[in-house]
C-alpha cells in the first residue's frame, strides 16, 4: 500500500512540475520581448492572464487526476474483497 500512495504523490506532484517549466518558459520568452510590446501590452494584464491560464489547466488536471486515481483504488479494492469473499480466503 505503501508503494501505492508513493506512486500517486509522485504522479499528483507532475502539475506543480508543470508549473514550473511554463513559468520558466514564459520567462524566458517575456525577456526576450521588444521594448515596444510592452508598450503596447501592460505588465500586469500578461501576467493575470498567465497566471489565469496556469490556475485553469491546474485545476482541470489536478481534479481530473485525483478521480481517476481515487476511482482506480476504489474498484480495485472492491474487486479485491469480492474475490477473497468468494474464494472464502
Amino acid at each position: 500500500m505503501l508503494c501505492v500512495l508513493s506512486g500517486v504523490s509522485i504522479f499528483w506532484g507532475q502539475p506543480i512540475v508543470w508549473v514550473e517549466s511554463y513559468a520558466t518558459v514564459s520567462f524566458e520568452h517575456f525577456t526576450h520581448m521588444s521594448p515596444s510590446f510592452y508598450q503596447t501590452y501592460r505588465t500586469g494584464d500578461l501576467m493575470a492572464h498567465a497566471t489565469n491560464d496556469i490556475n485553469a489547466v491546474v485545476g482541470v488536471a489536478g481534479g481530473g487526476v485525483m478521480s481517476a486515481v481515487d476511482a482506480s483504488i476504489t474498484a480495485l479494492v472492491t474487486v479485491l474483497t469480492m474475490f477473497l469473499s468468494w474464494t472464502g480466503g
